[in-house]
């Protein structure tokens, strides 16, 4: 099974590398100066190549980890939700009493607009 396939720069980038190292090792015994740069572009190619393995591997595991964020905060706020009704009902919709139960939120973003709202 293949891998994480590189971002468009990062291929870019690699094959540009890959295609000067392969020409130029052709003409390393001419140019006999140049070998410290070629094996250090070869060592960097293959770390771009390791790094950016991983890093498309991690990009995988961000969007499983944000879904499952989603699901959570979704869920959780069904039940949030629920026991806010039932306290509401117990209580009063303008109780002091609920109040306790139901911290004023600091910095929220409102969900139809995006933007912060700030409660003071």
């Amino acid at each position: 099974m293949a891998g994480p396939r590189p971002s468009r720069a990062t291929s870019a980038v690699i094959r540009r590398w890959e295609i000067l190292l392969e020409r130029l090792a052709e003409y390393l015994q001419d140019f006999p100066y140049l070998q410290d740069e070629y094996d250090a572009l070869t060592q960097f190619l293959k770390d771009l190549r390791e790094k950016d393995t991983k890093q498309e591997h991690m990009k995988g595991e961000l969007k499983v980890l944000s879904a499952e964020i989603r699901d959570i905060k979704r869920e959780g706020g069904k039940v949030y939700s629920a026991i806010v009704r039932h306290l509401k009902a117990e209580f009063g919709k303008d109780s002091p009493k609920l109040a306790e139960f139901i911290p004023q939120a600091q910095d929220e973003v409102d969900k139809t607009k995006g933007d912060f709202k700030k409660n003071s």
